[in-house]
C-alpha cells in the first residue's frame, strides 16, 4: 500500500497541522515533521483515513479511498 498526502493542513489557519506533504509505503518507515503540539495525532489520523484534511489530497494507491484507508490502517495508542 502506498499512501500519498499532498499538501494536507486542518484547523483554521492551519492550527492543528500546517499544509503537510509526504508518502509512506508498506515496508518502510516514513519520518514527518510537524510544527505544532497536535500536528503527530492529526496526521496520524489523516493518513489512516479517519480524519479528512481540510486542505490538500490523500491518496491511497493512486485513488481517493478513505475506506481502504480505514480498514488498512491499525491505530495503536
Amino acid at each position: 500500500m502506498r499512501v500519498v498526502l499532498d499538501g494536507v493542513s486542518k484547523g483554521r489557519g492551519n492550527q492543528a497541522l500546517s499544509p503537510t506533504s509526504c508518502r509512506i509505503e508498506t515496508g518502510f518507515v516514513t519520518v514527518a515533521p510537524v510544527d505544532t503540539e497536535r500536528g503527530p495525532s492529526v496526521l496520524s489520523l489523516i493518513m489512516a483515513g479517519r480524519m479528512r484534511p481540510d486542505k490538500g489530497t490523500v491518496t491511497c494507491d493512486g485513488q481517493r479511498d478513505y475506506r481502504r484507508l480505514r480498514h488498512g490502517f491499525a491505530m495503536v495508542d
